[in-house]
């Protein structure tokens, strides 16, 4: 047997009773173990929808980006037609990576190892010295072009894709979660795009560890990054008076604002605090929300998305103008790519102004990120010791009193609480449980 036969093989073993039914008791062990690491690869990774990118990075047709489903290196190409296509970015002669390029524009890819050439489409369409060595038994180039996924799909220009060729439909599978996309993507007309390449580090932790927190934990706010709150000059106590934590089927969750029962009288801009910008980017940012009220449902743009989790690995934080995608490493390590993104219509200084402020703040040397990647490595790390990988994480707080909140369609919170974590673990369990 296969080392990568085991975690299918061996699943009830390897994740029942690692969850409690509420979701409010996790065995540390899912953050260290390799054979519940390889499972994931294969029944989470290998069968979500997962984000790739923003279709604002494939300009023109021949455009081109290359990123990872899991650990699967692949290829996201704007193709002659205009379509946009996933390949796994390996040749289909020996397996070698085809394009060693993060970005750019190409017809086609050519292999570094033996010069297989494969079009922007996929199609093998060269042989190196083929006339010569391939005589006896002739090469069907029809039969060796690069490995496509199942689906490609895209949502407010954001492109997923899935290896599994059963998957729901990606707007089923995003579910309730596409109002909160809406009033975060769609306020304007033209969208968003993203500006620059994506920024990247690795942390030597978990991707659970990492999505948890992202899911909507603001209970770690004011003690892990108490002097970043005075330097941005954010009233914590009001805040927390609106901070709610929410959550849909599919293990999706976040933390918002919220003022019961439907939302404050106005929409919230897409920043947390609009009175630290410039007074022409004050008026854009107000200008953006009244688009937004003739656009978007006005009870979603009352609930100002802050942190959230879109399972299992595309993370949200809107009010910083930036979405990050996970890519495990391994059991204890990610590799993070942060995205700034901005209305497409947007003035240049108003994409300027709300650029710094992104780098400020969740750059990977801004001043909040590095607190948080301390505090990720630190949990992953007790986690793999004989007697740490028997504890247990809890997640209780506020147990009990979500509720479900109809104009929304969601389940909400009164106050702060782990609600939204508890959803992403039982949806993690039921994953890994079923393999579907």
């Amino acid at each position: 047997m296969t080392t990568t036969e085991k975690p299918a093989e061996r699943s009830p073993v390897l994740t029942r009773g690692l969850v409690s039914k509420d979701g409010s008791r996790v065995s540390r062990a899912v953050y260290s173990d390799e054979q519940l690491y390889l499972r994931e690869l294969d029944t989470i990774f290998g069968k979500a929808w997962l984000p790739l990118g923003h279709e604002s990075q494939l300009p023109k047709k021949g455009s081109f980006f290359t990123t990872f489903m899991g650990e699967d290196a692949v290829i996201v190409s704007r193709g002659a037609d205009d379509r946009i296509r996933v390949h796994l970015n390996a040749c289909s002669h020996r397996g070698a990576t085809v394009c060693l390029e993060d970005s750019g524009t190409a017809k086609s890819f050519v292999c570094p190892y033996h010069a297989w050439t494969f079009a922007a489409d996929g199609r093998l369409v060269g042989v190196a010295m083929e006339d010569r060595y391939y005589k006896t038994v002739p090469i069907d180039k029809s039969r060796h072009g690069l490995t496509p996924v199942a689906h490609v799909d895209s949502v407010h220009g954001m492109i997923f894709a899935t290896f599994d060729p059963n998957a729901r439909p990606l707007r089923e599978a995003l579910g309730n979660m596409i109002p909160f996309l809406d009033a975060i993507f769609g306020r304007q007309e033209g969208g968003v795009e993203v500006i620059g390449a994506p920024q990247k580090w690795r942390v030597p932790t978990n991707w659970k560890i990492y999505q948890d927190n992202f899911a909507g934990d603001e209970y770690h706010v004011s003690s892990t990054h108490g002097s970043s709150v005075e330097t941005i000059q954010l009233d914590w106590d009001a805040y927390l008076e609106e901070v709610r934590h929410c959550y849909v089927e599919g293990g999706h969750g976040f933390a918002a604002r919220f003022v019961e029962p439907n939302g404050a009288e106005s929409a919230y801009t897409t920043v947390e605090q609009p009175s630290l910008f410039s007074v022409e980017t004050q008026a854009y940012l107000a200008q953006e929300a009244a688009e937004a009220e003739r656009r978007v449902s006005a009870v979603h743009l009352r609930c100002q998305l802050v942190a959230g989790t879109v399972f299992p690995n595309w993370s949200l934080l809107p009010v910083y103008n930036t979405f990050r995608i996970c890519h495990p490493k391994g059991p204890n390590e990610i590799e993070l790519w942060s995205y700034f993104f901005v209305a497409k219509n947007a003035p240049e200084q108003v994409k300027r102004e709300l650029g710094k402020a992104y780098n400020f703040s969740f750059g990977p040397a801004g001043i909040i990120e590095q607190d948080d990647s301390a505090i990720w490595e630190s949990v992953a790390r007790t986690a793999r010791g004989a007697y740490g990988r028997r504890g247990v994480a809890d997640y209780s707080m506020g147990l009990g009193e979500e509720s479900w909140h109809e104009g929304l369609g969601c389940m909400i919170t009164p106050r702060l609480s782990e609600a939204a974590q508890r959803n992403f673990y039982r949806h993690w369990a039921a994953v890994m449980e079923v393999g579907e």
